[in-house]
């Protein structure tokens, strides 16, 4: 006897691995053209890389990325994060170690928890060095607004997160 395909069961798994993505190019050429050059590098998020961070304060960008040996690498921008600026005083290497804390933590922030365990093993962490600590938290909100990341939940622009709200939360 064939086993019966159950359509409930695959409609709830895809479903649940749908997340929104933000695509909006005039916002994304905006950010681009106002903002000044930062130098982006790229781990893979495992804590084999922990020690490639720099004590230094900066950006830091999740990226879910699918690699394939037929297929062009190609990801998206998850979460967008700081250190070293306001009341963050770590630095990208603690902030890549406390990710890591939070992967295998029973008590993970909800949304977090959720992309660090959904996406394991295909997180890429993109991170910035910025020494002028003032520049690092406007930095942040113009990226989180340009992009919209679905993991961020605090969207600073009152054009952008007054919207969202109504529309999506």
């Amino acid at each position: 006897m064939a086993k019966m395909f159950d359509l409930v069961a695959h409609a709830k798994k895809l479903k649940g691995e749908m997340t929104d993505i933000y695509l909006d190019t005039k916002a994304w050429r905006k950010f681009r053209a106002g903002t000044p050059k930062l130098v982006w590098k790229r781990v893979k998020f495992d804590n084999a890389n922990r020690s490639a961070l720099p004590d230094a304060p900066g950006l830091y960008v999740f990226t879910l990325e699918l690699e394939h040996p037929s297929f062009p690498v190609h990801g998206y921008i998850l979460y967008i994060g700081m250190t070293g600026a306001g009341t963050s005083k770590a630095t990208l290497r603690q902030r890549f170690g406390d990710y890591l804390n939070e992967a295998v933590s029973s008590k993970p922030r909800p949304a977090v928890g959720y992309m660090l365990r959904n996406w394991s093993g295909d997180l890429t962490f993109y991170y910035a060095e910025v020494s002028n600590k003032a520049r690092i938290s406007p930095l942040e909100d113009k990226l989180i607004a340009a992009t919209l990341p679905p993991i961020n939940r605090r969207i600073v622009d009152a054009k952008i997160s007054r919207p969202l709200q109504a529309a999506f939360r």
